[in-house]
């Protein structure tokens, strides 16, 4: 196990930016048409809240990942799926319970949230529909930063701890556009284009059609569908969330995570902020005291080869010191990906796609991303992590449903 107090984990690079002369982003001021209402954007050198730190200009050229690299999937057919989909607008979303463990999945009053429980207390909150900024909260926020406090969507906020307390944080007024556990990505593009779907500048996901919830065994599931829509018209992106929540043991609570991003149209990739920072599985937990960080990616060639990070201390309210692991599935593509830690902003991620690449979404298939969040009592141990891992990694198959 190592600890780190830098700000992220120099990534093994395999494949380079090319040399050569820098131009600045296709989303820089300078390119930048400013956005009805909102402020202009900072000026060169100021150190944006989307960014976390300075921007830097990128090389014009990046290597892409081909999507042949990503195992194929057979989709339903269309025949199966219609009827699935008709049986659904038919039913309506009705809750489900677990046979075991008194797991709940319900809407709220207002059918934009969907709320997990076990035994009346609740687990977490899945924001399906679009959320605006709470009453008030654009006057905290500083002018330079009101650009990024958009209207979102799709992300998991409050998520509970074993006594109930909350460790996640949502809407801070440093970083306005963080919320939660959320999955984006700070370069998305279209073409020659650049949006921004970690920050919500140019590219947003919005709801289709309404959750499915079902029982998997002794869990809950929670089935999601969402369109990334550029400048809130073209769907470039067509997105399936799944959560998936267990009951809660002696040993703390799993939660698995499954993501499904199919491009639309052609041309459309993903990357980290300046292809080597943050961008994938995001979390932005509360305020923790005594904050310990530790993460590990077992080296090539290592049986099993590993991959899990821990961010661990006592939550608001917690009566006792909490940690919420992180569990890389080995059926990502380019397993396992690098850890990005911000102590200061109590956050930690395990990132996608490769530092210096940018992934371009396949049309014909999806690509799959699977985690496992760990709720767990008291400190990390490292032999209790990696053999959670093990039975983690022993589902080798992502859910063929799309």
């Amino acid at each position: 196990m190592r600890t780190r107090p830098a700000r992220w984990q120099k990534p093994f690079l395999r494949h380079r930016p090319a040399s050569g002369p820098t131009r600045p982003l296709p989303d820089s001021p300078a390119n930048r048409p400013a956005l009805p209402g909102l402020a202009d954007p900072p000026a060169a050198g100021h150190k944006r809240a989307d960014t976390m730190q300075a921007l830097q200009p990128l090389p014009p050229r990046h290597r892409l990942r081909s999507p042949a690299r990503i195992p194929a999937k057979p989709f339903a057919p269309p025949a199966i799926v219609a009827a699935a989909c008709l049986a659904a607008l038919w039913a309506g979303p009705v809750p489900a319970r677990a046979a075991e463990g008194g797991l709940a999945c319900r809407p709220t009053a207002a059918g934009r949230d969907w709320v997990f429980s076990e035994n009346g207390r609740a687990v977490l909150t899945y924001h399906h529909g679009v959320v605006a900024p709470p009453e008030g909260f654009l006057e905290q926020v500083s002018a330079n930063n009101r650009r990024y406090a958009r209207a979102r969507a799709d992300y998991i906020h409050p998520l509970h701890g074993l006594d109930g307390e909350v460790l996640t944080h949502d809407w801070p007024v440093d970083h306005p556009h963080h919320r939660g556990i959320y999955w984006a990505w700070p370069e998305t593009m279209w073409g020659e284009r650049m949006g921004d779907l970690h920050a919500l500048q140019e590219v947003f996901a919005r709801p289709t059609g309404e959750p499915e919830v079902t029982e998997r065994g002794e869990a809950i599931e929670l089935r999601a569908r969402h369109r990334w829509l550029w400048q809130e018209r073209t769907p470039v992106v067509a997105e399936t969330a799944v959560i998936r929540v267990y009951p809660v043991r002696p040993d703390g609570r799993r939660i698995d995570l499954e993501f499904r991003l199919r491009a639309l149209t052609r041309g459309v990739t993903i990357a980290r902020r300046e292809t080597r920072l943050y961008g994938g599985l995001n979390l932005r937990l509360a305020a923790v005291a005594g904050q310990q960080i530790a993460f590990t990616n077992a080296p090539a060639g290592s049986e099993p080869r590993f991959s899990w990070g821990d961010l661990s201390g006592r939550f608001p309210g917690g009566r006792r010191i909490t940690g919420l692991a992180i569990l890389q599935h080995p059926a990502n593509p380019e397993f396992p990906g690098d850890w990005v830690q911000y102590p200061e902003l109590n956050w930690l991620q395990p990132t996608f796609p490769t530092a210096g690449t940018r992934c371009l979404l396949p049309t014909d298939r999806p690509l799959v991303l699977r985690y496992r969040l760990w709720i767990h009592p008291g400190r990390p141990d490292p032999a209790a992590l990696v053999a959670e891992w093990q039975r983690y990694a022993r589902q080798t198959k992502p859910d063929p449903a799309q």
